[in-house]
């Protein structure tokens, strides 16, 4: 369990670790560490996995996205090792980014979507106006992953890696938590007005 802590807090400061990581070490060293936390993370994913129950068709496209993320992670990886070059590293956040907004739009065109999912958590019976808003914030995610991973992107191709950390690693958490905190307080006048 505490193994699993370190190395989820080392998948979310990944821009800084890259970022401190390249002002003392190479690139390969780094590119060594990168690799080690990853295998750690899909070692104790797989753990994870085998107590889960059988996932449901929304899943599938997550399946396939954790089976194809790490051999694209292996690959940036590896390129950054051979070529004695950054750019694999610095396209993390690109990848992460792609990928959720695939699951979120694949959620879409395959209903339900992935928020509804998790509304249903914990209110299986959700109303039809919690459906609509549900379908709603998921267009909403799916287009900050998008431009995200776009930002993402820029930064890893026309930045200096200052640049590309203060953005990675501390901007897009901050709009992530604005984006959360705003649906939150649109949720509750929406159910506000449902309940009056």
């Amino acid at each position: 369990m505490i193994i699993k802590i370190i190395i989820t807090l080392l998948t979310l400061l990944y821009p800084l670790v890259v970022f401190y990581g390249l002002k003392s070490y190479s690139i390969q060293v780094i590119s060594l560490c990168v690799l080690a936390i990853f295998i750690l993370r899909f070692l104790s994913l797989q753990l994870f996995k085998k107590n889960r129950h059988k996932p449901s068709k929304l899943f599938d496209i997550q399946d396939v996205l954790k089976k194809v993320i790490p051999l694209i992670i292996l690959l940036l990886v590896g390129i950054s090792f051979v070529l004695d070059n950054e750019m694999g590293l610095l396209l993390y956040p690109v990848v992460i980014n792609t990928a959720l907004a695939i699951t979120f739009y694949y959620s879409l065109i395959s209903p339900p979507p992935i928020i509804e999912r998790m509304a249903r958590l914990t209110q299986p019976d959700l109303p039809e106006h919690a459906i609509a808003y549900t379908r709603k914030v998921t267009i909403v995610w799916l287009c900050f992953f998008i431009f995200n991973g776009v930002i993402a992107g820029y930064t890893a191709f026309f930045c200096d890696i200052e640049t590309w950390t203060l953005y990675n690693g501390l901007i897009a958490y901050i709009l992530m938590g604005i984006l959360f905190a705003g649906e939150y307080l649109v949720r509750l006048k929406v159910q506000k007005r449902h309940e009056d």
